[in-house]
């Protein structure tokens, strides 16, 4: 049996089988890839540690492209920070939105940054992930407002055991760099006071202004991962 599992996620806006590859058998590889193939899969993706270069040899073999470092960061919850913008629990009525700024902002993905994969594929998978996450997925979504009113970012959260977890987050791009970031990680920290001891997040090793924010809010890093994409002819 290959070790994969199917995602029914991604499946429904890719058009067909999306699979995700347990690379603990490197050799695996070309298996999984002519498996794929054989099935009709529109895309194959793994992760493995950044320093397993024999795992990212195999990969490579077997048509995998490198495709992202995705650098994952953690920090205590306490102290909490001031929340210096407003920020509040996201509404339905937010959904609209927060859609449009993940679309607009959000351009640094695995999925955007892979040309293989068109990008209304990338913008609705963005698109449906955060609808998804306002409809219940998320264990807390935020949004933050600028002056008029308006919904310029917003922050949704899971939570696994005493850990929260910064699942997806964006400001908009016409409001970024006023503190509305910052403020969205200290609304999360504070949400989970008292219920959560650690928070995790990740992002891409490429986005500088990601990783500086996090690191400004107290984050530290914690892992390393590469990103492996395998979209097989069709």
């Amino acid at each position: 049996m290959l070790p994969i599992s199917e995602s029914a996620f991604e499946a429904e806006v890719f058009g067909g089988p999306v699979w995700r590859f347990d690379p603990n058998r490197a050799a695996d590889a070309a298996d999984v890839a002519a498996g794929a193939r054989a099935a009709g899969v529109r895309l194959v993706s793994c992760r493995i540690p950044a320093e397993d270069l024999c795992a990212a040899a195999h990969l490579q073999g077997a048509g995998f492209r490198l495709i992202e470092r995705l650098v994952t960061l953690r920090r205590d919850i306490v102290p909490v920070p001031d929340v210096q913008r407003p920020v509040a629990p996201a509404g339905a009525a937010d959904r609209d939105a927060c859609v449009a700024i993940a679309v607009a902002a959000l351009r640094q993905d695995r999925y955007h940054v892979d040309p293989q994969i068109d990008h209304r594929i990338a913008d609705a998978l963005k698109g449906a992930w955060v609808s998804n996450n306002l409809a219940g997925r998320a264990d807390l979504s935020l949004v933050a407002r600028n002056a008029a009113g308006e919904v310029v970012g917003f922050n949704q959260l899971l939570k696994t055991g005493r850990e929260a977890v910064i699942d997806l987050i964006a400001v908009a791009p016409a409001a970024q760099h006023q503190g509305y970031g910052r403020a969205l990680v200290a609304a999360g920290l504070r949400a989970y006071a008292g219920q959560a001891d650690t928070m995790r997040v990740g992002t891409q090793g490429s986005n500088g202004a990601s990783l500086a924010l996090y690191q400004s809010a107290g984050f530290t890093k914690v892992q390393e991962q590469l990103t492996y994409h395998l979209v097989p002819e069709r």
